[in-house]
């Protein structure tokens, strides 16, 4: 009697906290949304601020001119140069605009949040090597099939202009968050050399204060499983996914995709950082200005969690001087910086050690 009197007040102690805790989490679900409108609204007047600095510097840098011939030459290519930079930067201050307003209707539009990680489709692996291997080529040969249906679905099949991007932010089912990048360039390369180039950066370690790329396993020699991590502010991991990319060598062109491989026994994902299940499809093809076309669609798929782990984060929320841990927004803009500065290195507009 004594032990059911003592359970059941055990119980109702339980529920009077659950009770409490309620309304303590929606008070700080609607804080953080709140927090994420300011911070999105924050963020697009400090890019659109960018924005018009960048294009008063454009502008200014057309009014030099020279009357000797050989420093016109020298002006003219710096120019061209610097207008080619301005053009790349411009544009992805324009995308981070564009992402940065899309999320900021998304979340006007009363978001559910995710509960879980476990809310994304990924498979395990195997841990059998052989099985392993024929579950990788199985999921990325998928994914090269269909690449060209893709590509028409993102309007860029028939697409030749030497600079397009185009960001889209989108709700699925299960409060998914699923971010599309597409972008065409036109890279003045041979397209053996600039082929080689992406691989090569592949097949080693790339360590930034942003991001990190490191190899797991050399599956053979056209399918390499990678790490990819994104740093937040203090260099700590931030979005963490195991990756394979395959290598697609074609007559007229190289195509590469890259695919998140999931729950992985041998290589874990932390639980105290974000994952996403994201394809990339990238083509290479040589073009009759001598130019190398490279089309890419990056398809990004992430939970819209409340908080990376409920428990810690309500704890740090009960303090005032605590520090605030990333919304989605920064996320997903973070991310997508970080993307970009990959797809540079990789375009060969940044230079690195690989």
């Amino acid at each position: 009697m004594a032990s059911e009197t003592s359970s059941r007040s055990m119980e109702e102690e339980f529920d009077g906290d659950s009770l409490f805790q309620e309304p303590i989490l929606k008070k700080r679900k609607k804080k953080r949304n709140v927090d994420e409108l300011k911070y999105l609204r924050k963020t697009m007047v400090e890019l659109r601020e960018k924005l018009v600095k960048l294009e008063t510097k454009a502008a200014s840098a057309t009014e030099d001119k020279s009357d000797w011939e050989a420093v016109a030459r020298r002006q003219a290519m710096e120019r061209h140069q610097a207008q080619q930079e301005n053009a790349r930067l411009k544009q992805e201050l324009e995308q981070q605009i564009q992402l940065a307003n899309a999320l900021e209707i998304l979340l006007t539009q009363q978001t559910q949040t995710a509960s879980a990680i476990e809310d994304l489709s990924c498979e395990q692996l195997p841990i059998n090597v052989i099985k392993r291997a024929a579950k990788m080529h199985k999921l990325v040969d998928n994914e090269f099939h269909r690449l060209e249906t893709v590509f028409v679905q993102h309007g860029i099949l028939g697409r030749n202009d030497s600079s397009y991007a185009n960001i889209t932010v989108a709700e699925k089912a299960k409060s998914i968050i699923q971010l599309t990048l597409t972008r065409v360039a036109a890279v003045p390369s041979i397209l053996s050399l600039l082929a080689d180039r992406f691989w090569n950066i592949f097949t080693n370690d790339i360590v930034t204060p942003d991001l990190s790329l490191k190899v797991l396993e050399i599956v053979d020699t056209n399918t390499i499983y990678y790490q990819f991590e994104v740093h937040n502010h203090d260099c700590l991991p931030l979005l963490r996914c195991n990756y394979v990319i395959k290598r697609y060598i074609q007559p007229h062109a190289t195509s590469f995709v890259i695919r998140t491989m999931g729950h992985d026994p041998l290589h874990p994902i932390s639980d105290s950082s974000w994952s996403s299940e994201d394809t990339i499809w990238i083509q290479l093809r040589q073009s009759s200005t001598g130019h190398v076309l490279v089309k890419m669609v990056l398809l990004l798929q992430v939970p819209y969690c409340d908080a990376i782990d409920p428990l810690v984060d309500l704890m740090l929320q009960c303090s005032i001087d605590s520090t605030q841990s990333y919304t989605m927004s920064e996320l997903l803009l973070d991310s997508f910086s970080r993307t970009n500065a990959m797809m540079e290195i990789l375009l060969g507009y940044n230079q690195t050690d690989a």
